[in-house]
């Protein structure tokens, strides 16, 4: 077993590398047969497409709004300012982020 603080090697109740003292023992919180059937199954998180991105072309990446990461990162982080989508500087900064990386 391991000492949660340094990950040092424990005898006893203390860890060899760091002194402090250990406790072994876990608790762990028991569900009665009726409870574990009335959980929910757990839900699986969605993913985002995967597609080419409509503005440099690129094949099979993981698309947000129709765009890559990096076309996305150029419109939302030009110099650390945010173009709000659907705006003429919006698809100007992707023409221009277009023709200067591809």
């Amino acid at each position: 077993m391991r000492c949660q603080h340094c990950n040092g090697n424990i005898i006893g109740d203390s860890c060899l590398q760091c002194g402090r003292a250990v406790k072994i023992g876990f608790i762990y919180r028991k569900l009665s047969y009726e409870r574990m059937k009335s959980t929910d199954k757990p839900t699986t998180t969605t993913r985002s497409k995967r597609g080419t991105c409509l503005n440099c072309g690129r094949p099979d990446l993981y698309l947000n709004r129709g765009l890559c990461g990096a076309c996305v990162s150029y419109v939302n982080g030009v110099n650390g300012a945010y173009i709000k989508a659907g705006t003429p500087e919006y698809f100007a900064a992707l023409i221009k982020y277009r023709e200067k990386r591809w």
